[in-house]
């Protein structure tokens, strides 16, 4: 009975030290996925770009490309190496007919295309706001960095004989599990996302448009990136740790002298100390 109770928390400490190093591997990929442009993405020959090109767009970055497009509508457009950021749109840029006739299409206009059609501008000439699904996505990629830090810094803590720290680092666990479903979740269920990923969508990039530089709709068919299935991973991870976390809690608060709790310990030291007692009965005469 001793020996299984030994071999049960020995086991529980094991997937303690284990779940460590889990944070500690959740810790740096969501710290890569808060700065990574690709929750969506593609890459390979595109015939927009004509080249080689990885595209995509992440939880800070509305698009990006890995190269330049020339004369993508037309002779006088040249599409510039490519990084929109949500902080760099202006009402003037998104809620603005920027078609023109002779460079061949209305598929120039970004506010019937992107801005207008997902609901980011009231109106042309209104004013842009970044979408709450965009904030929601940002706020919470980031508190998963935050809670999945806490997590492997308290649960560093947990090899000690302290048996707070182990509960504790199962709450943070928990709360990044959390923040990396809803993280996904936004991304996945977001109107944006279905068209991307149904080939109906376009991305604003960077071009040039009569010697102006404007934002111009790219159509572009994306896919889950990496930065999606890192935070489902990271969920699976999390999830794990959590568990073994609180009730790794649990035994180490019914052992906290490093050893384990077992009854038949207490009913042998009761034993010996009665034993005790009638040696010394004995030896001061007593029958």
């Amino acid at each position: 009975m001793v020996g299984e109770n030994d071999n049960v928390v020995t086991r529980r400490r094991r997937n303690v030290d284990e779940a460590y190093w889990c944070n500690c591997c959740a810790f740096l990929v969501a710290l890569l996925v808060s700065v990574s442009p690709y929750y969506l993405w593609s890459y390979g020959f595109s015939s927009q770009f004509n080249a080689q090109v990885r595209i995509g767009t992440g939880s800070f970055v509305v698009s990006t490309a890995s190269s330049s497009v020339n004369r993508l509508y037309g002779s006088n457009i040249v599409m510039t190496h490519n990084w929109v950021y949500w902080s760099d749109i202006t009402s003037e840029l998104a809620c603005t007919d920027n078609g023109d006739s002779s460079s061949n299409s209305s598929s120039l206009n970004i506010y019937e295309s992107w801005s207008g059609k997902y609901g980011y501008c009231d109106n042309i000439g209104g004013t842009f706001s970044i979408p709450s699904e965009a904030k929601v996505l940002q706020a919470f990629t980031i508190l998963t960095v935050v809670f999945s830090f806490l997590a492997f810094v308290v649960g560093s803590c947990a090899a000690e004989e302290r048996a707070k720290y182990p509960s504790l680092a199962g709450v943070f666990s928990f709360l990044a599990m959390f923040s990396a479903i809803v993280t996904f979740s936004t991304v996945a269920s977001s109107d944006v996302t279905k068209d991307l990923t149904s080939g109906g969508g376009v991305i604003p990039m960077w071009g040039i448009l009569n010697n102006s530089v404007v934002l111009l709709p790219v159509p572009v068919t994306l896919y889950h990136g990496p930065s999606f299935w890192a935070m489902i991973w990271i969920f699976i991870m999390t999830s794990f740790t959590s568990v073994v976390y609180c009730t790794g809690g649990l035994s180490r608060k019914k052992d906290k002298y490093g050893e384990s709790f077992d009854t038949s310990k207490i009913i042998d030291a009761e034993d010996e100390y009665e034993s005790l007692l009638k040696d010394e009965a004995i030896s001061l005469g007593f029958s």
